[in-house]
């Protein structure tokens, strides 16, 4: 969490202060962008278009819609709401898709916005790379606790396999609970062969 914030300072996420460098709104994800990317030991490769508006979402007990108008950096988030606890955590959940082909070995790296919509912290269960269709076998995972304020989440880790164009996703596993998230702009980068995960930053959500 210490490095949370340290990050916050770093790349100034104080909505005000950062609308006044970029009264553009899709601006404020590319500043973001530019200075996470400064702080990775390599130049990775973006695998999927950062906005909100690339999020889906899946499972009947789900309700998900683009709010345009959202606080969240770049204006727009992916707010799902799940009406009833599922049985299983991975009954509903909401999904990144990765257009890039991955090489087993590749580091990946995910670095993303979320706050729970209520006044409780909403749970994520499991967020993941992993394939985009059965038996959806994940690379890495971890387990995230979500308040009610917009906050940066990372994880990382190796690819288990190589996968084709399209055959990935980043997914999260919301139906441990009944709640309602929103999700911001998704950073998803392959930074390649034989990078140390311990260089990565922010790791200690």
């Amino acid at each position: 969490m210490k490095k949370l914030i340290t990050l916050l300072l770093l790349i100034g996420l104080n909505v005000s202060a950062l609308a006044q460098q970029t009264p553009n709104k899709p601006k404020e994800i590319d500043v973001v962008y530019s200075r996470l990317s400064n702080m990775l030991p390599v130049e990775g490769q973006l695998m999927a278009m950062p906005y909100a508006e690339s999020i889906g979402h899946y499972g009947a007990k789900a309700i998900g819609a683009l709010n345009t108008n959202s606080d969240a950096f770049g204006g727009s988030a992916y707010e799902v709401t799940i009406q009833e606890k599922g049985q299983n955590p991975y009954d509903a959940g909401a999904f990144l898709p990765i257009m890039t082909e991955i090489k087993k070995g590749d580091t990946i790296y995910v670095f993303f916005f979320a706050k729970s919509l209520t006044l409780d912290n909403a749970r994520f269960d499991q967020v993941s790379l992993q394939l985009s269709s059965a038996p959806y076998t994940p690379s890495f995972s971890q387990k995230f606790t979500i308040t009610p304020e917009w906050q940066p989440y990372a994880l990382a880790g190796i690819a288990k396999q190589d996968v084709e164009q399209g055959g990935s996703q980043v997914s999260i596993q919301l139906a441990g609970a009944k709640q309602q998230i929103a999700l911001g702009s998704v950073f998803v980068l392959n930074l390649g062969q034989d990078v140390a995960l311990s260089s990565l930053p922010f790791l200690d959500n």
